[in-house]
């Protein structure tokens, strides 16, 4: 039944405090307060549906108790049918209605002839008029026995009465006894019907007056004789109805002599076709609180047939004399009278479909169209607070408890206009002191289990009001993406965006600068195998991290880079920050959009995210644009174009602001009050990017690569940086190429894929030209023939090539200078692991040993030929050795475990870690990649650190040259704040050491590649992080620094930086890269 659907209540548990901290977010302070008025909000509403219900109800029964119906009660069914489809419906009613008025016109003409219609017409529809006029007296007897005049068609009554002023006045015009004798009959039955609504309401509001005089005084209007208004006779008066009529009649005579003297006849005839079409309408005016309440009983079904079946004879007579001014208003009215007779069907429960879309055109609020039943709630203010109880408090007296209960025969004996005010709960209050020390000792409980676990909405009508902006919905794609973290410098214009992933549990980490924000998505991306996301706010803060965008493009790392944009409205005039964003980017990324309303942004996001992480040609970054007014809420939207238009008057000021309106809902429409499961809200990590599908090639292909593998004595295999984006299968991957028993060079990502160990596996660092330069059988998994590999002539011309690629774009690249035996198009994990497959399948395997041993020789000498460098002290005082550093940095990383992240960002220095520093496991090493970009140190450091967590075992290393660490540096804070554990060593030698020794040597000048010779990068990082820094000056503190900087990083859990001063080496003379 309604009642038990709407009036079920249920006291406040702890389970809806979990609920209420799902929906709302993470718990904060307050949250007890807040609690206790969303309760009492909530049982507010509850009690209120619970009132409308019953009201409702008591109205049905009278009704049908009159009309001869029964009062069993009757459950409402309407069928739930999406809006647009229920709309499709009606619109189909209504021209089948129309087309079959026309269609009943033609076909009565082959039966009957014209002139015989006509005579019949011409008795039949003025008595039908005769009937409509007299029709309303069962709704004015029904209010004379119920002493209730609130149902009266009101707004009919008062528009047939000016409809039969205009008539008489027409007829007299044009000398036509008929019209307006009829017409005069007509005003005054319509004159007698209001009369007797006034001296109802009057005699009510006198009764009510005498009972509670006090109260009913203020309520009563201070006007007593006056027309009669279109809501009802609310307005008190005791005028009798015949002194009423007579006093009504005089004052229409006055009109109507009025009119004949002024007004020519033709327009008094356009008038009177036009007040036809508005006294059809008229039971219209009220289908707004009609399609709330469900209740048709101010449209009543007599006038709405007699509507219909006038209508249709004065149609067909019109069409019949071939006049066009009755038959146009009568096919109108006809129209009109059939949409009353589906919208009283619908209050009864006879149509098929619903009719609560009407809601958005004549509802009074934004309310769910799709709700079969809604029950308004009003008159807020009467009801007190209270929680879901409805028991009177121990202390009430008799009286008031009494009032606590309402029985059915005690409503049925007052007036239902009433009802509300007689009707009083006295409800228990929640004690708020008790409510708060009871659920403080499950609080820790509740906001542990909480923490963990987002708010579930599941549709965008379950979005709080506080969020319902597009910032959220933005989140919302995030998290279904299964992104943990969104890096980002703060802007006005994306705002919204990091409200929004704080409220749905996605961690916001703030940099100093739009490239380490960037920097930072690559480096989670890379690390997690998933998307990274990240944020910048319009014109500079894009320009900005251009630079990081076209890195993350040559690295094929997958990121989301979220740009805000200034208001659509405002787009190309001036605004703050408007430039050609999306020219900007056309060639730094592999997709871009502009969002234009809020219900594309979910969808978009996963669509973009696909794009970015898909094989077509390669992973990469795309771009996504928000103007202003599609992010922040709806409010801010129309503040700002209403104080854009305020200015306008007149015709064009009307036509800006409809035009401005429309746009807004163009913009917002009613997502945020939708339910339909079509737009449901995607759930966390439903979307994860993990298992992207990889380009792939048959084992076949393996096996032919397998035969020509067989016949090779000297293999050699480079992996590159894109076996390492299958992050999911990297342990298989080390062991297919451990299984292989093939030397092995790695690069980027790859480094560190043998573990700490790897001196013992088949891995090589050094000497990788050489063994190229001998091999007879050379694989290149992952990494293009670019000017790593010398273009493809650093392979022996005379050796068998297979290149491997998963972009396709390259696979090819430089064939000119170096072909290939054969080029295979896959995912080059998938490839070797393939292969190792099929050479384990092999009865008998070549045994290579001899071009193993040569390998680890060569190995072996280039590592002494090092440590013996390491081991030599520097020769100027005050600067330590690079190589002895970085060897010290190796040992102690190699006793410390597994957990280091080693981050690479500099020249020189940088290149010469590669040498000496063996990262300890797999994706354990960070650089910039084929770009070669100096910066990205920081916001890779930052990454790193918080996908470690808060308490890792061991800090990020970050190796700085002295040139690069100036991008960077003020990133500390960035760790400081999110307390990401750092040792920062920063090799300062005074210079862009890697043009400076060969500019130098071939040029003869040092020119722009000079530093500062003492540059205390120490000082200022203590400024920025607030942790004590170190200035390392002799080799012999080489250990002990970095052993207690270490400590110190991981006692604070932030960053520290060791201000190494390098001695001059020649350890890589000749390293420049053109």
């Amino acid at each position: 039944m309604v009642l038990e659907a709407v009036g079920r209540t249920s006291v406040l548990r702890f389970s809806a405090l979990e609920n209420w901290f799902h929906r709302y977010g993470r718990p904060c302070q307050k949250h007890t307060k807040l609690l206790q008025r969303d309760a009492n909000k909530s049982a507010r509403e509850r009690k209120l549906r619970l009132i409308e219900a019953r009201s409702a109800l008591i109205q049905r029964r009278l009704a049908r108790s009159t009309e001869g119906v029964g009062v069993a009660d009757r459950e409402y069914v309407v069928a739930q049918r999406r809006p647009s489809v229920s709309a499709v419906m009606f619109l189909a009613t209504l021209i089948t209605a129309v087309w079959s008025l026309f269609i009943l016109t033609e076909v009565l003409l082959i039966f009957v002839p014209r002139t015989k219609l006509l005579a019949i017409l011409s008795i039949t529809c003025p008595m039908i008029s005769f009937v409509g006029y007299i029709t309303p007296i069962g709704s004015v007897i029904r209010a004379f026995k119920t002493q209730d005049a609130s149902n009266l068609p009101m707004p009919f009554l008062l528009s047939q009465a000016f409809l039969c002023l205009i008539s008489i006045s027409y007829g007299i015009s044009v000398n036509s006894p008929p019209i307006w004798a009829t017409n005069l009959f007509g005003l005054t039955t319509q004159t007698l019907w209001m009369a007797a609504a006034r001296w109802i309401s009057g005699a009510a509001s006198l009764r009510s007056e005498e009972k509670d005089k006090p109260t009913r005084a203020l309520e009563r209007r201070a006007s007593t004789k006056s027309l009669p208004d279109l809501d009802g006779a609310s307005v008190s008066s005791v005028v009798p109805p015949p002194l009423y009529s007579a006093l009504l009649a005089t004052c229409l005579t006055c009109l109507t002599l009025t009119v004949l003297s002024i007004i020519p006849t033709r327009i008094v005839g356009f008038a009177m076709c036009l007040q036809g079409i508005i006294l059809s309408a008229s039971p219209l005016a009220r289908l707004g609180a009609v399609l709330d309440s469900r209740n048709a009983d101010s449209i009543p079904l007599p006038i709405s047939l007699n509507m219909v079946l006038g209508n249709v004879l004065w149609g067909m007579f019109g069409f019949y004399v071939n006049d066009h001014v009755i038959f146009l208003p009568s096919v109108v009215g006809y129209t009109l009278g059939v949409v009353q007779i589906l919208v009283i069907m619908w209050c009864w429960g006879y149509l098929p479909y619903d009719l609560s879309f009407l809601k958005c055109i004549f509802g009074r609020s934004n309310r769910n169209p799709e709700t079969s039943i809604e029950l308004a709630a009003q008159d807020d203010d009467e009801m007190p607070e209270f929680a879901d109880r409805e028991e009177a408090p121990e202390t009430a007296s008799p009286d008031e408890k009494g009032r606590s209960t309402l029985e059915l025969t005690q409503l049925e004996a007052g007036s239902n206009s009433s009802y509300r005010r007689r009707c009083s709960f006295v409800l228990k209050e929640c004690n708020l002191d008790d409510l708060s020390r009871t659920m403080a000792s499950r609080l820790s409980t509740i906001a542990a289990h909480v923490a963990g676990s987002p708010p579930a909405w599941s549709s965008p009508a379950d979005i709080p009001q506080q969020h319902q902006h597009g910032g959220i919905l933005v989140a919302l794609a995030i998290r279904a993406l299964g992104v943990s973290h969104i890096f980002t410098l703060t802007g006005g214009h994306i705002s919204p965006i990091l409200v929004g992933c704080n409220a749905v549990g996605i961690k916001v980490v703030d940099m100093r600068d739009e490239k380490a924000a960037v920097f930072a998505a690559d480096a989670y991306a890379r690390l997690t195998s998933n998307i990274g996301v990240c944020a910048v706010t319009a014109g500079p803060g894009l320009t900005n991290s251009i630079t990081a965008i076209v890195n993350a493009k040559m690295a094929e790392v997958p990121i989301i880079v979220l740009v805000g944009a200034t208001s659509m409205l405002l787009k190309g005039r001036g605004s703050l920050q408007d430039i050609d964003q999306q020219a900007l980017v056309k060639s730094t990324v592999k997709q871009q959009a502009s969002l234009k309303c809020v219900s594309d942004i979910i969808p978009t996001m996963l669509e973009v995210a696909t794009t970015a992480a898909s094989y077509n040609p390669c992973p990469g970054p795309v771009l996504l644009e928000f103007p202003l007014d599609v992010l922040w809420p709806r409010t801010m939207a129309e503040s700002m174009i209403a104080s854009s238009s305020s200015g306008a008057r007149g015709l064009s000021g009307r036509l800006q602001r409809w035009y401005l309106d429309r746009y807004v809902n163009s913009m917002f429409g009613k997502y945020f009050q939708s339910t339909s499961k079509t737009i449901a809200l995607p759930s966390s990590s439903s979307h994860t990017m993990n298992k992207v599908s990889r380009p792939a090639v048959a084992l076949s292909v393996a096996e032919k690569v397998a035969a020509l593998l067989e016949k090779s004595r000297r293999p050699v295999i480079v992996v590159g940086s894109q076996a390492a984006q299958d992050v999911a299968h990297i342990e298989e991957l080390r062991a297919a190429l451990v299984s292989l028993e093939i030397p092995v060079w790695v690069s980027g990502m790859c480094r560190g894929l043998f573990g700490r160990k790897s001196g013992e596996s088949v891995q090589m660092m050094h000497m990788r030209s050489s063994a190229l330069k001998e091999a007879d059988f050379v694989i290149i998994a992952g990494t293009p023939l670019d000017f790593r590999l010398n273009y493809g002539r650093s392979v022996n011309p005379k050796a068998t090539l297979i290149v491997c690629n998963s972009n396709k774009d390259i696979l090819l690249k430089n064939k000119d200078l170096r072909a290939a035996t054969q080029y295979i198009h896959a995912c080059p994990s998938q490839f070797l692991r393939d292969l190792s497959l099929v050479e384990s399948r092999r009865p008998h395997q070549v045994v290579r040993s001899q071009w193993i041993t040569t390998c680890r020789e060569r190995e072996a000498k280039r590592e002494k030929e090092i440590a013996a460098q390491g081991s030599k002290h520097s020769t100027q005082e005050g600067r330590v050795s690079p190589v002895r550093l970085l060897k010290a940095l190796d040992k102690l990383l190699q006793e410390w475990g597994t957990e280091a992240t080693i981050v690479a960002d500099g020249g020189d220095f940088v290149g010469t870690a590669s040498y000496c520093v063996r990262p300890v496991r797999a994706l354990g090493w960070l650089d910039p990649g084929v770009f070669g970009t100096l910066g990205v140190g920081g916001g890779f450091a930052v990454a790193a650190g918080v996908l470690a967590g808060e308490y890792a075992k061991e800090p990020v290393w970050l190796l700085w040259g002295d040139g690069s660490v100036g991008w960077s540096l003020a990133e500390f804070e960035t760790m400081a704040r999110h307390r990401v554990p750092c040792v920062a060593i920063v090799g300062n030698d005074g210079k862009w050491n890697q043009m400076y020794r060969d500019q130098v040597r071939l040029l003869k000048d040092p020119v722009a590649a000079v530093l500062g010779s003492h540059v205390n990068y120490h000082t200022a990082a203590e400024g920025y992080s607030g942790n004590i820094s170190f200035l390392l000056e002799r080799d012999e503190d080489i250990e002990e620094t970095l052993i207690t900087a270490r400590r110190a990083a991981l006692e604070s859990r932030g960053p520290v930086l060791v201000n190494a001063m390098l001695a001059s080496s020649d350890f890589r003379e000749g390293s420049l890269s053109l």
